[in-house]
């Protein structure tokens, strides 16, 4: 994505994560952390359970 449109990638990318996370190496783990943990928060607040993979409810073939 960032490839595509780089400025906008980094505008949000800084929103969520610091005006300064592509400007170092290793950007992609540290912004897959940040948005790990957003999604984390956002299920908590929402009372959403926890998915683990290999678990999904109604699912025949998993």
């Amino acid at each position: 994505m960032r490839k595509r449109n780089p400025h906008r990638f980094d505008y949000e990318a800084g929103k969520l994560a610091g005006s300064e996370i592509t400007r170092d190496g290793n950007w992609e783990n540290r912004l897959f952390s940040v948005v790990t943990e957003a999604v984390k928060i956002t299920a908590i607040q929402r009372g959403v359970d926890r998915w683990e993979p290999g678990e999904v409810p109604g699912c025949q073939r998993c």
